[in-house]
């Protein structure tokens, strides 16, 4: 199966336009960004524009590379292509101590448990 050809964005030769979202996909976006811009600097302003949880930590996937982004890698040297698709999708960190502690505390809320 070849890949579909992607115009070049030619209002801006500085710019590239990609499409961004979020992993259960029920936000979407159209952004133009400059090629530089490193990956966590996209994670920032979307998770502002969409006011999406401080809670959790999240992580920017390449839907055609299929793999994670590095935070402080740029766009360009992170291998994505004038209208990519870029995931951003929350970590859910369930073996972390914090979390441990409170799923223990919810199964025995006495605090009674030999596990803590």
């Amino acid at each position: 199966m070849t890949e579909p050809t992607q115009q070049p964005n030619t209002s801006n030769p500085n710019e590239m336009t990609l499409n961004i979202r979020t992993a259960n996909r029920d936000r979407k976006a159209e952004i133009a960004v400059d090629p530089t811009v490193t990956v966590s600097e996209i994670l920032e302003a979307a998770m502002q524009n969409w006011a999406l949880p401080t809670d959790y930590d999240y992580v920017v996937r390449s839907d055609r590379l299929g793999t994670q982004l590095r935070p402080s890698a740029t766009l360009i040297g992170s291998g994505v292509r004038e209208g990519d698709i870029l995931e951003i999708q929350p970590i859910a960190d369930a073996g972390s101590p914090v979390v441990r502690r409170r799923v223990l505390l919810w199964l025995d809320p006495v605090g009674a448990s030999p596990w803590a």
